[in-house]
């Protein structure tokens, strides 16, 4: 998914706390994938997926897609968006484990080519960390 990839230093740190929270990025600074505790419930993240897919604009974002996803804890979804500036295409994959509510991004720097990253990859990585996350 990522080409040699650098622990990437975390950015926000009330987004959770180590090992809970961690980020990648390749090798050449294009791409950066990271995993998060949501602050929010799953269905306040649903919700605002699917606001975002109502909306797109209000959030910079253009081309917003929101599928459900099975076989990932309690329940899950996939987003996929282009965001506008600086342009990029991301991948998410949200889902509620435990009593938690885990977000995977991925996101690819990039002019927006109009075709959405493949959240598959981003589904099996979800699938292995879910075991290990914690409760």
């Amino acid at each position: 998914m990522l080409t040699d990839p650098k622990q990437a230093p975390r950015v926000a740190p009330v987004k959770g706390k180590a090992p809970d929270s961690c980020g990648y990025t390749s090798g050449d600074g294009s791409a950066i994938l990271t995993l998060n505790p949501s602050a929010r419930s799953y269905a306040a993240e649903l919700s605002a997926a699917h606001s975002l897919v109502r909306d797109p604009a209000v959030a910079g974002m253009s081309e917003v897609k929101v599928t459900e996803a099975d076989g990932l804890g309690q329940a899950a979804f996939r987003e996929t968006a282009q965001v506008m500036k600086p342009p990029q295409n991301v991948a998410f994959v949200v889902w509620h484990a435990g009593s938690r509510t885990w977000v995977l991004t991925l996101a690819e720097s990039g002019s927006g080519s109009g075709k959405a990253l493949d959240t598959d990859p981003l589904m099996d990585v979800a699938r292995r960390l879910t075991p290990r996350l914690p409760a």
